[in-house]
């Protein structure tokens, strides 16, 4: 969920988490949950297109978050907003407006507050069958994933309106500035919402080709499979580094090859906090750029291509940048073994099939005051596939292989912009 709806924290985000073993901790908390409770458990993390929509004037558009959108998109004016020929905007807003101004949704509509608050607009993403950003459904959908209220902001003359920005820590300048975050979201009636997507899914389904449209889907616990940790905990890792900068630093050569949960353990401080939407960590790169410890590009060509760290950060930073790796990659496994133990009334969140990493879903996203104020995502290995996007359908080619391509992409980049040494 991007667009409107900004950036989705992951559980490494979250101020809970200070240490590996937090990290841990979060997973075992969620696993408890989903086993005990009937209540803020997780829905299906759906992947689509940004096609989020307000009522404005007495009328429903669009508004992707964008200041071009302010006064909203319709299907009178989406060519102008969208004038390249084959972008995917000009065809799926007609296709969502038709359907929510057939529905006859006004009511809920004023229920959701939307009437009321021009600000407030409803989550949604739009997929087409095998053409979403990377997860390929076999039908045509539009999630709605629930009520968003934008902040105030004005950028060169044009104004939105919406709630006062709070304050958040900007660690790049040292103090408490607005927000960067475009939106946040919303308590909201969810029988209004479900009756919504009941009446507009009744005029989805009338149209050739038919569409479906589903609201927010909680996930339960599988009855074929089981949530199990140990596989990815008992992973043994070992970094590239070179033998040079291992000679230097004894905790670390003591540490390659053993589990993924001896690694977590020896991170007692986490190398970065996040503060939408900054770390306050960046570390300079050998090729004079900067990035977060977490940079996925990074982790990608070091994890699955072993690309040593200290080739890419001076000796000073690879213990930092090494814990931002192991984290990341923690969050990757460990949530691969969650979604392996969840089903849906939307199916189970990992493809059963002969491919064992591949999802069904982008994830389950959790709204739960026992874990944060933010809403969270879990998203296993789509942390990696889904940098990739959907290929399969445009050309013969396995998911693996297109992985393996780009992996030895970020490589071969990542080793061109490195400083030669005589």
């Amino acid at each position: 969920m991007g667009g409107a709806a900004g950036h989705m924290r992951h559980p490494f985000d979250l101020q809970s988490v200070q240490s590996g073993d937090q990290l841990i901790d979060i997973f075992d908390d969620l696993k408890t949950l989903v086993l005990t409770s009937d209540t803020g458990v997780p829905n299906v993390k759906f992947d689509g297109s940004n096609v989020s929509f307000k009522v404005s004037n007495g009328n429903i558009v669009v508004d992707r978050g964008s200041y071009a959108d302010i006064t909203g998109i319709s299907s009178d004016n989406v060519f102008d907003r969208f004038p390249k020929e084959g972008h995917g905007m000009r065809t799926s807003i007609p296709i969502l407006l038709n359907i929510l101004n057939t529905a006859d949704i006004e009511q809920e509509l004023r229920a959701l507050g939307l009437y009321n608050n021009p600000h407030y607009f409803i989550n949604t993403e739009f997929a087409e069958a095998g053409t979403s950003n990377a997860t390929a459904y076999d039908g045509n959908y539009i999630f709605l994933h629930g009520v968003n209220a934008f902040y105030e902001g004005s950028h060169r003359g044009m104004v939105r309106t919406g709630l006062k920005k709070p304050l958040t820590y900007n660690p790049k300048k040292d103090r408490d500035e607005p927000t960067k975050d475009k939106s946040v979201e919303v308590p909201y009636n969810k029988a209004a919402l479900a009756s919504l997507v009941e009446k507009a899914n009744a005029v989805a389904q009338t149209l050739d080709p038919p569409f479906r449209v589903v609201g927010p889907v909680p996930v339960r616990v599988s009855e074929t499979s089981e949530i199990n940790y140990g596989p990815a905990l008992s992973e043994l890792i070992t970094i590239p580094v070179s033998q040079e900068y291992l000679a230097q630093d004894t905790q670390l050569a003591s540490l390659q090859g053993s589990s993924l949960q001896s690694w977590l353990a020896s991170i007692t401080n986490k190398p970065a906090q996040y503060y939408a939407p900054h770390y306050d960590v960046s570390i300079p790169t050998l090729n004079g750029k900067t990035i977060n410890p977490y940079h996925k590009n990074t982790y990608v060509a070091v994890i699955e291509n072993g690309l040593n760290v200290d080739d890419i950060v001076a000796p000073e930073n690879v213990r930092t940048l090494i814990d931002g790796i192991i984290i990341l990659h923690a969050t990757r496994k460990l949530g691969h073994q969650f979604l392996s133990g969840l089903t849906s009334d939307f199916g189970d969140l990992i493809y059963k099939g002969i491919e064992p990493d591949r999802t069904n879903h982008e994830g389950v996203v959790i709204r739960n005051d026992q874990f944060s104020n933010y809403p969270f995502k879990i998203t296993g290995e789509f942390i990696v596939s889904g940098m990739f996007g959907n290929f399969g359908a445009a050309a013969q080619v396995t998911e693996s292989s297109i992985r393996k391509m780009v992996r030895e992409s970020i490589t071969r980049t990542y080793l061109s912009m490195l400083p030669r040494h005589n």
